[in-house]
Formats: structure tokens, sequence, C-alpha cells
């Protein structure tokens, strides 16, 4: 949140006249989980819903849900920051990413499993935190 805020501050000048923008940080991993196991991969792909924002002026009766992310760039000047990875995305089978394909259209680079808790180190978490929450009783991934 921090990060969005200062983005948010630093980018209402480049649009004075605009009632609203958005923002896109559009670099992230791909997750995918199976018992024991973490499949994390790189992506950067623009307008996904992990970490794109909208910003509104005040008082403005729109939000985010106003509009569909993938034309959000058709209806509002926006900024994408691919400066650093903001998110990681679980696919599984029973979210829509699954349903519809959409880590298929995908051509992540694969993180090595050895590196994978220096990389989401940054994200506040452990790969032990990650699979008590794949695998506890409302996990979606079994515990083996």
């Amino acid at each position: 949140m921090r990060r969005l805020k200062e983005k948010a501050i630093n980018t209402a000048p480049l649009f004075p006249n605009d009632r609203k923008f958005a923002i896109d940080f559009s670099r992230g991993y791909a997750a995918q989980f199976a018992a024991q196991t973490i499949l994390l991969s790189s992506v950067e792909k623009p307008f996904w819903t992990p970490a794109l924002a909208a910003v509104f002026r005040k008082g403005s009766d729109k939000t985010i849900m106003s509009y569909s992310h993938h034309k959000l760039g058709q209806r509002m000047p926006w900024v994408n920051d691919t400066s650093e990875p903001i998110f990681i995305r679980s696919f599984h089978h029973d979210n829509d990413s699954a349903a519809r394909g959409a880590h298929s259209a995908l051509e992540p680079e694969t993180i090595p499993i050895e590196q994978i808790p220096d990389v989401i180190k940054n994200f506040g978490t452990t790969v032990d935190k990650i699979k008590q929450i794949w695998t506890d009783d409302y996990a979606i991934v079994p515990a083996s």
C-alpha cells in the first residue's frame, strides 16, 4: 500500500485534467502448488488484476469495480510500473485462472526451487507459511 500511495502521489501531476487514472504493477510471480511443492514463475502481464489499481479524485462515484480490468487502459490514462515484482498470483483447479487457461498463455521462466525462499521473503512470508496455508483444513491442495 505504501508503494501504491507513493506512486499515486507522484503520478497525479501527469494527468492534471483527468479525474481518474490507473496504476498497473504488472510484474510478479505466478505460483502453482502441489503437496510439498511450489512452482514459482516470473511473469509480466499488463492489466492483470493482482496488482492493478485505479485512482479517483475525491468525491468520485466510481471505483475500480466500475471498469473491466482488461479494458481499463481504454477508459482512463495509466502508468505501468515494472521496477520490481509486486504480486504472487496462484493458479489452481478451482479458481478462474485455471478455468480460463490464463496461465497457459504465459511463458514464464521458472524460478529454481532453491531460490524461492529468497524471492518470497520480499513478500513477508516463507516457504513454510505458504505450505501451511495450502495444506491446512481449508486448503485446496491436500497434505501428503
